[in-house]
């Protein structure tokens, strides 16, 4: 009897055994496979294809899947991949789906905002050569060829890596909203929903980049550095679009930035040779702002339209109450500008300390008339200057119907305020100005002197100068500080020639010297200006005749009347 027992125990476990060798043999073919992924699919809420299963003895603890394929019943595939390998350990026993070791290779990953949640966990995910690729309206990302190691990887809807993982990764290039870079590394960990980018070294643009931050669980960032080095970047779009989509950011503090010797060049602007230095910059539904920040900024030279800025530089501060501009300085049309102040958040006031102009060779836009009518930006309420100071310069103005040259424009100024409100005005509590020569509309004049003050909106100055030849000018004007800008001038000649003013539209019936009393009124703010011109020029000669012409709506009167005393 004993024996007929043991006999039948021998036949059950060879049994057994010669079972549990086909099913493995089977489990390696690729009927084996094919039957394993419908299993899969049949009782599982995920679609799996896999050709071929493999094991080894001589590694009794790895298992081998080639070419596989997962994803959530009904929805695309999540991921593709040449070859597999789960190691195996202990866990297997409590936890089927959580591996020693996860080793994907040569295959790709596809995240969406609806990613499901993979049904495996690995005390290591291994990547080797993985693309991965989100088609994200917000964040698009596509990073090709990444190597490294997830540890801790216990994947979930939110997060691919886990709630609680460390990462060690690199990448041959990742392209986010359009931005490329290569020989990317990566090195951070996720915590309790917060996301950290211990370091990110990439080469962008053919500079290189380096970024340590914090993603927190409502989706702002914490950058504790972003440096960029030997940027060189091209794009199509104008300056506009790129500020523009600096305000459409994530909430985010950024606690250093740097950025050095960075060439970079959009549709009518460019800059060279820039570097920048910033601190404590925040940006959130207020927009960009910093409550005790710092910036330190300078350039080979700036491009923005016609405006070129040489060498310029910029130190700043910021505070809850706006900006303080300590120092800024450029070579600007042949010359030099230096500006230091203050602009404030809640008022949108720009107050000038001091704006030095020395040795420009500028001219004014053909349309700058026009420009004194058109809105003003939202930032600029007040534009106000303590203390004005030019030297040296050359001002042209090209305007076809009176062009204008001063040669040597020096002068100094106090109080000076240039915007109110939002529009374009003049106040002065002194202005003085004068020039080695000046030309107005092929008149000549040596040493033109102005000086102006404004009191009660009304602009008062005084001018005078001499001509080449012989003779005097003394003139006076009168004009409102603000929009429509209408203004009154007087001239009074001293011994000059009669028909001087021909140039500017008159036509005298007199030769010779004389006296000239001119009276002309008009408004700068309605261009083309001529048309808003009305005045009377009398012209007396030496022998006691003259003459008067009117100019109506910038037209002269049908002929002059002549007068004898």
């Amino acid at each position: 009897m004993m024996k007929r027992l043991a006999a039948w125990g021998l036949t059950i476990i060879i049994i057994v055994i010669l079972a549990i060798t086909i099913i493995y043999t089977l489990l390696q073919t690729r009927w084996g496979a094919v039957s394993l992924s419908r299993w899969v699919n049949n009782t599982t809420p995920y679609h799996i294809t896999i050709d071929k299963i493999e094991h080894r003895w001589s590694s009794p603890g790895n298992l081998t899947l080639r070419n596989v394929s997962l994803g959530a019943k009904g929805k695309p595939t999540i991921l593709t991949t040449q070859r597999v390998d789960i190691e195996l350990g202990l866990s297997q026993l409590f936890s089927p789906f959580h591996t020693t070791m996860l080793t994907l290779s040569n295959g790709t990953l596809t995240v969406a905002a609806a990613t499901p949640s993979f049904p495996v966990r690995a005390d290591v995910l291994k990547l080797k050569n993985v693309d991965i690729h989100r088609a994200d309206d917000s964040w698009p990302i596509e990073a090709i060829q990444i190597s490294g190691d997830i540890r801790h990887w216990h994947p979930n809807a939110r997060q691919l890596p886990g709630s609680s993982a460390q990462f060690q990764l690199r990448a041959q290039s990742v392209t986010l909203k359009g931005v490329t870079s290569k020989e990317v590394q990566l090195q951070g960990e996720t915590h309790d929903g917060i996301l950290t980018i211990s370091s990110l070294h990439a080469q962008v643009a053919r500079g290189a980049l380096n970024l340590s931050a914090q993603r927190y669980q409502d989706g702002s960032w914490q950058i504790q550095q972003f440096a960029l080095q030997g940027l060189r970047a091209q794009s199509n779009a104008p300056l506009n679009s790129l500020l523009q989509s600096l305000s459409t950011l994530p909430n985010l503090t950024l606690q250093r930035l740097i950025i050095e010797d960075a060439t970079l060049e959009g549709k009518n602007w460019a800059t060279t040779g820039l570097h920048i230095r910033a601190n404590n910059l925040i940006h959130d539904e207020k927009g960009w702002h910093s409550t005790n920040g710092a910036l330190n900024l300078h350039a080979g030279n700036l491009l923005y339209g016609s405006l070129q800025l040489n060498a310029p530089r910029l130190s700043a501060r910021f505070s809850s109450d706006g900006v303080k501009i300590q120092e800024s300085a450029a070579q600007w049309e042949r010359g030099e500008v230096r500006v230091s102040g203050e602009w404030q958040r809640a008022t949108r006031a720009l107050a000038l300390d001091t704006l030095s102009i020395s040795d420009t060779e500028y001219t004014l836009p053909s349309a700058w008339r026009a420009q004194l009518s058109t809105p003003l930006p939202a930032w600029l309420n007040t534009l106000s200057i303590k203390n004005l100071t030019l030297n040296r310069n050359l001002l042209i103005d090209i305007t076809p119907d009176f062009p204008f040259q001063l040669t040597g424009l020096s002068g100094e100024g106090q109080g000076i305020e240039l915007v109110r409100n939002g529009r374009w005005r003049f106040d002065a509590e002194h202005l003085r100005l004068n020039a080695l020569a000046a030309t107005f509309n092929r008149t000549d004049l040596n040493h033109p002197m102005l000086e102006l003050q404004t009191r009660d909106a009304l602009i008062t100055g005084n001018a005078q100068a001499s001509l080449p030849d012989a003779g005097t000018l003394k003139a006076s004007v009168e004009a409102a500080s603000i929009s429509p800008l209408a203004f009154t001038l007087r001239l009074h000649g001293e011994r000059v020639p009669l028909n001087m003013l021909d140039n500017w539209g008159w036509r005298s019936a007199f030769s010779g010297q004389g006296n000239l009393e001119l009276k002309l009124q008009g408004n700068l703010a309605h261009p083309p200006l001529r048309h808003t011109l009305n005045g009377e020029l009398r012209a007396q000669r030496q022998d006691g005749h003259s003459e008067t012409q009117r100019l109506v709506n910038g037209e002269m009167a049908p002929a002059p009347a002549l007068h004898a005393q």
